[in-house]
């Protein structure tokens, strides 16, 4: 799925750095006005998820961990002290209301999608899509930074 997805992607971007010249050019219709500004835009969101998610995700578990093996992994003192600790007050409402806008609008997406191809979603249950959510774009995310990272450096794509 990765090698699959790279070689969408990385075409994709080559595509985009070569026919840059149609980029919100009418002349070549609503390819050029949307398809390939939505393109750009899917790069753009790639790496602002990759980094969101390396920031408040990967980050804090690595300072845990690097504050875990200071201690040599001595986790008593941490488990005697620890207190569960909820304050309404302290909540971040802006961040969780645009996660829910975002989960809401991927599932009205799909479901007006998956209605107009007449496809079978409900026949295998809609279980099934929870992963698709968290997993896909983490992946298509990491997938995009990695072939910015190719493309800048000048690595060769084997088709």
């Amino acid at each position: 799925l990765q090698n699959q997805r790279n070689r969408w992607v990385k075409g994709s971007l080559l595509n985009i750095i070569k026919y840059r010249g149609l980029m919100f050019n009418r002349k070549y219709g609503d390819f050029g006005v949307f398809q390939m500004p939505l393109n750009l835009l899917a790069f753009v969101f790639g790496l602002v998820a990759f980094i969101s998610f390396s920031y408040y995700t990967i980050r804090p578990l690595a300072k845990a961990l690097h504050r875990y093996w200071l201690v040599g992994f001595d986790l008593w003192p941490y488990l005697q002290d620890f207190s569960w600790r909820f304050d309404i007050l302290t909540l971040q409402i802006t961040p969780i209301f645009i996660l829910y806008l975002m989960l809401i609008l991927s599932v009205i997406f799909l479901y007006l999608s998956s209605r107009a191809n007449d496809d079978k979603v409900r026949k295998y249950g809609f279980l099934h899509i929870i992963p698709y959510f968290f997993l896909y774009f983490l992946i298509l995310s990491y997938v995009t930074v990695r072939v910015i990272i190719e493309v800048s450096i000048g690595k060769k794509q084997k088709w």
